[in-house]
């Protein structure tokens, strides 16, 4: 029997189906607490920008000059990160087989 609740972003009243009460039981989901029409509102505009994490800044590359060492000793390539483009140093020989990312966009992955 069709359950109506009551939308807690426009606070309008929605019919929650029989079928969907099924597949949300099925799939182990909580009723929504929201209307089809917030919903997709949601959906289609994303996390809302106070939601977002910030990017932090890449970190500098040392200038060419530096030792080209990392802390135990071994020696460090440089390659362009694959997702933002920043030059970085790692300590292995980068191919073209598989993308080579900055610390930064290694973080977030």
């Amino acid at each position: 029997m069709p359950q109506e609740l009551t939308c807690k972003e426009c606070g309008r009243p929605f019919l929650f189906e029989d079928a969907e009460q099924e597949r949300y039981a099925r799939d182990g989901f909580d009723p929504p607490r929201r209307c089809r029409a917030c919903r997709a509102a949601r959906r289609a505009a994303g996390r809302a920008p106070s939601e977002r994490l910030p990017r932090p800044a890449p970190e500098p590359v040392a200038p060419r000059d530096a030792p080209r060492l990392d802390a135990k000793g071994r020696p460090l390539h440089e390659a362009q990160c694959g997702a933002c483009g920043a030059l970085t140093r790692v300590p292995f020989e980068p191919s073209d087989l598989r993308p080579v990312y900055c610390a930064v966009c290694f973080e977030y992955r």
